[in-house]
């Protein structure tokens, strides 16, 4: 669940990352947020951070920010992409701390406000078009000590295009197989001295692809397709030279084909942010952000007429599962001297309320059980922030924060079709929790810098791991009323080597992890007549490994970056179920690689990009299997005349076939080969 500091609406502290023009000679660094504290040169960040920018969006082959994301070294997401997976299934992972089948334990922020659903705790990833987004940042290691709950894994901040004074406006259609079709829009600008509006659209159909294998498919299985739609509005007021107020509202909608004719899964949900920044001094300012979202996720759920013959299927389950959620912060920022180059400090609150509300049928329609469930959490916190220098080439980066959290309201009612009740009420809880980090990098040469951070952190079990029952004729999930938080401990070791002369152009980081979470959570095996897991606190897991990440500009036309991911992650202590010890954490392949070589000279854009995991599993019992895979992708394109630029993408360029998903004894596949291409057209 995400803690109640993911509520800030700006982050600062930012690294500066190297950009490229359109004729892709190489501009000078642009300044980007990457966590809380006062802006601040990234020549020198203590921290392990990626950022994805505007002209790498513009020109990877992925068309969704979760396709962008598996390129980045340390990073884990599910092989079914946003638009043909479960929606509501965990979404991202950073050095292995959880994926599987449980609560996503990385936070993801969309400019400064968390993305993390209320209720099930995962992203939907297309909830903002790539389009609209100017870049993404990854910070890899734990930062509950900024950001309270959910962030054990890291932060992923994904921001949006900046409002300008100048009118700008865009446009962009695109199609290719499978009927796909996507279309978008934009304008901003300013209708007064003080006043600049913006407004975006966004429209994205696809019939999709069939998931199960053509020797597996049978007359129930059907192409998983997708229909998308997005509406924001921004507005930003600038009362005076020192203080801006704004306002932001947002619609998304998306209807889900389920991979067999009879199952669904549709989403809508509205999004309203408004805050203020003032500058109170030279030296510092003040952010402060409420927010309120409001969403509704329904889901048809479908089980075989008869077991184990996939030719006739029936709804067993429908779930209507409503939440919302509010909350607020105000964040102070101060530009320091000397020995202290900077300062922060905040509060936040967020409120978290949600339930669903489920009912199962028998194969003849029969209503057989009602039952609804859900609860309450909030979360309150404080934190603060400092940089230190008090030596020439050494900082000093602490950070610590308070978290007071409460699990209020839980229940779960049922009704059987003879009239029979079950009414259980859960006793509230109260978690209260500091977290820390203490980062540094000193310089050793201009050259060469060693970076070190030691962090705690801590992940509140969502209410979908609660209370929400779920499943088929072949799969079934339960809930753990009695689940207890998750904490971590992790560190980090690492490098930064920037050569000059011959090899000057040569940017590598060398990243040695270590993450232990106690009371990890996690789907162990309780039954097969059907499959059941059940969500329980597992014991102590380990996530140690290396990360490498080059990038090499070889001219002003060339460039190339090749990422490997070393990552031992496994359970280390089970009491309850000790045959559990020494088995692979669900969803964290051991190895990873990614690579890409870039060609931009003049009109031409050229990309082919590739990567690589080995293989993982479903489930803390190591019984669903998913064997290793390799995808490769290209993309092409044409800038004709100054303002429209042809593009072609290819996704899986070789047709690979890899399991994506292995649950109820059906393996399902990722995306196939595909093909799309279109143009756009900017101001």
């Amino acid at each position: 669940m995400v803690g109640a500091g993911a509520l800030i609406t700006l982050l600062a502290q930012p690294q500066q990352v190297l950009a490229q023009s359109d004729d892709g000679a190489q501009l000078p660094d642009l300044t980007v947020t990457a966590v809380r504290g006062a802006e601040r040169s990234s020549d020198d960040l203590p921290l392990s951070v990626t950022v994805i920018g505007r002209d790498d969006l513009d020109h990877l082959p992925g068309r969704t920010i979760d396709e962008v994301l598996r390129q980045v070294v340390g990073v884990q997401l599910p092989l079914s992409n946003s638009t043909a997976g479960f929606p509501a299934n965990p979404s991202i992972a950073i050095r292995g701390v959880g994926l599987g089948d449980n609560g996503t334990r990385t936070l993801v922020l969309l400019d400064g406000r968390p993305m993390n659903g209320a209720f099930f705790g995962n992203v939907f990833w297309n909830r903002i078009p790539l389009n609209n987004v100017e870049r993404i940042e990854i910070v890899r290691g734990s930062s509950s000590s900024q950001f309270g709950s959910l962030a054990i894994g890291g932060v992923v901040n994904i921001i949006t295009r900046p409002l300008s004074s100048q009118v700008e406006a865009g446009v962009s259609v695109r199609g290719g197989n499978d009927e796909t079709i996507q279309s978008s829009a934009y304008v901003s600008g300013a209708l007064t001295d003080q006043l600049r509006v913006g407004v975006d659209l966004n429209y994205f159909d696809t019939d999709g692809y069939f998931v199960t294998r053509p020797e597996d498919r049978a007359a129930i299985d059907a192409r998983p397709n997708s229909d998308i739609s997005n509406v924001g509005v921004r507005v930003e007021y600038d009362v005076s030279e020192a203080t801006m107020l704004y306002a932001r509202a947002a619609y998304f909608s998306q209807d889900q084909q389920g991979s067999t004719q009879l199952s669904s899964n549709d989403t809508q949900l509205v999004d309203v942010n408004f805050g203020f920044q003032s500058k109170l001094s030279q030296a510092s300012q003040l952010k402060g952000s409420f927010y309120y979202l409001d969403e509704e996720f329904a889901n048809d759920g479908t089980s075989l007429v008869e077991r184990g013959v996939r030719d006739a299927e029936f709804i067993s389950n429908t779930h209507a599962t409503p939440s919302e959620e509010f909350g607020g912060s105000l964040v102070w920022n101060l530009q320091g001297r000397g020995w202290l180059s900077s300062f922060s400090a905040g509060v936040d609150y967020r409120n978290v309320d949600g339930d669903d509300d489920q009912d199962i049928f028998t194969s003849d329609g029969a209503l057989f059980l009602e039952q609804e469930a859900g609860g309450e959490q909030q979360f309150f916190g404080v934190f603060a922030e400092a940089s230190l220098r008090p030596i020439d080439g050494l900082e000093l980066l602490p950070s610590v924060r308070f978290d007071h959290v409460d699990l209020d309201d839980g229940f779960q009612n049922s009704r059987l079709n003879d009239g029979t009740e079950e009414i259980l009420r859960f006793a509230d809880q109260d978690i209260d929790r500091v977290n820390a980090r203490f980062a540094l990098r000193y310089e050793l040469a201009e050259t060469l810098a060693l970076r070190g951070a030691y962090y705690r952190g801590f992940r509140v079990p969502t209410l979908a791991e609660l209370y929400r029952r779920f499943g088929t004729s072949t799969f079934v999930g339960q809930p753990n009323a009695d689940l207890e938080e998750e904490t971590s401990t992790g560190g980090e070791v690492g490098f930064d080597f920037q050569p000059t002369g011959a090899l000057q152009g040569l940017s590598t980081q060398v990243n040695f992890f270590q993450t232990v979470v106690k009371n990890q959570i996690g789907g162990v095996v309780i039954g097969f007549g059907p499959f059941t897991l059940q969500s329980q606190n597992i014991g102590r897991i380990r996530s140690r490994g290396i990360e490498l990440i080059n990038e090499y500009w070889l001219n002003d036309a060339w460039k190339l970056d090749v990422g490997y991911t070393y990552t031992d992650a496994k359970i280390r202590q089970n009491i309850d179920e000790p045959e559990l010890i020494g088995n692979r954490v669900e969803g964290a392949p051991k190895h990873g690689v990614t690579a890409g070589i870039r060609y931009q000279q003049g009109p031409w854009t050229a990309q082919l990009r590739g990567r690589y995991s080995s293989e993982q599993f479903q489930d803390a019992s190591n019984e669903t299997r998913l064997p290793d895979a390799f995808i490769a992708d290209a993309h092409l394109a044409y800038r004709w005349q100054e303002n429209w630029e042809l593009f072609v993408n290819v996704e899986n360029l070789f047709d690979n076939t890899y399991t994506a998903n292995a649950f109820g004894g059906v393996n399902r596949i990722g995306a196939p080969f595909q093909v799309v291409g279109g143009v756009h057209w900017r101001l």
